[in-house]
């Protein structure tokens, strides 16, 4: 593949992780109707780990800087895109792990909780920057 295209899909990925931190990441339903999203950002709040969002985020956004940086040509920051999008993926099996904590360790009569998609965006986007960012090094 191209290089460009390569940075372009770590962008994407970058993006994608940022994003995927403010998507739902559990859904909460009540007995007798209504259901609330918990997005990532709002998951920080629980008790479990209020660090999973902080790390995808800081994962999506510096692999949209390296990949921002390595599109203008400053190849010294390269390392960014890789780095980032393994921190986004870490962040979000650490948010899987999270909202498993939640849904299984939590009943409370009334609230039926269930799995968002958040998180796996979140995995998405880690993974494509870290793909678009390591092999984005070696092309030439």
């Amino acid at each position: 593949m191209e290089k460009q295209t390569l940075l372009i899909i770590g962008l994407i990925g970058g993006i994608l992780a940022v994003v995927g931190v403010f998507l739902p990441w559990m859904i909460l339903g009540r007995l007798g109707g209504g259901t609330r999203n918990v997005s990532g950002w709002d998951l920080r709040t629980f008790r479990t780990s209020p660090y999973s969002p902080y790390l995808t985020l800081i994962g999506g956004v510096i692999a949209m800087l390296g990949s921002f940086a390595l599109l203008k040509g400053k190849r010294f920051v390269g390392f960014l895109l890789p780095i980032g999008g393994a921190i986004a993926i870490f962040g979000g099996v650490m948010a899987y792990f999270d909202v498993r904590a939640i849904l299984f360790g939590v009943w409370i009569p009334e609230i039926f909780p269930d799995w968002g998609y958040g998180f796996y965006v979140c995995i998405v986007g880690g993974v494509l920057a870290l793909i678009g960012g390591t092999l984005s090094l070696k092309a030439k």
